[in-house]
C-alpha cells in the first residue's frame, strides 16, 4: 500500500535514463485517513482525490478527475477502499499527479494502480520461415 502526503504524489517517465515514452493509467484503489501521529490507529476521513495528467511538452494538463471518499459515519479502522476508473484522457501521458483535499489534516491511501507504460521505441520481432 502506497501512502502519500503533501506535496502531492507524482507519477514520471521523465527521469535520467527513462527508457519509457509515455504512461497509461487506468484504475487504483483509493481511500483518505486522518494524518495522526506515528503508532496511532488509522482513522478513515472523508477527502476528494484529484488525478491530473500531462503529456510531454505540455506545461496545461490534458486530463483531470476526481473521486470523493467518504467516511463512514462509525469510526472504521478497516473501511475498504473505493476503486477508480480514469478516462480515456488518462492515456500516453508523461505524468501523472495525485493530489488530496487537505493534505495538512488527511494522508490518502492509494493501491493496485493499474495501467501500461510504453517504451522509447517500438520493438519489431522479424519472423524467418524456412522453406523445404
Amino acid at each position: 500500500m502506497l501512502y502519500c502526503l503533501s506535496p502531492p504524489g507524482t507519477l514520471t517517465v521523465a527521469y535520467p535514463g527513462s527508457t519509457v515514452k509515455t504512461l497509461t493509467v487506468k484504475t487504483f484503489y483509493y481511500g483518505c485517513n486522518l494524518a495522526l501521529p506515528e503508532g496511532a490507529a488509522d482513522t478513515s476521513a472523508s477527502c476528494t482525490v484529484t488525478v491530473t495528467g500531462y503529456k510531454a511538452g505540455k506545461s496545461a494538463p490534458v486530463a483531470t478527475q476526481s473521486f470523493t471518499f467518504t467516511a463512514a459515519q462509525v469510526v472504521d479502522l478497516a473501511q475498504p477502499l473505493n476503486m477508480a476508473t480514469l478516462s480515456s484522457g488518462f492515456q500516453n501521458l508523461q505524468s501523472v499527479q495525485f493530489a488530496v483535499s487537505s493534505p495538512s489534516t488527511t494522508s490518502y491511501l492509494m493501491d493496485d494502480l493499474t495501467g501500461m507504460l510504453f517504451p522509447q521505441r517500438s520493438l519489431y520481432l522479424k519472423v524467418r520461415t524456412h522453406r523445404s
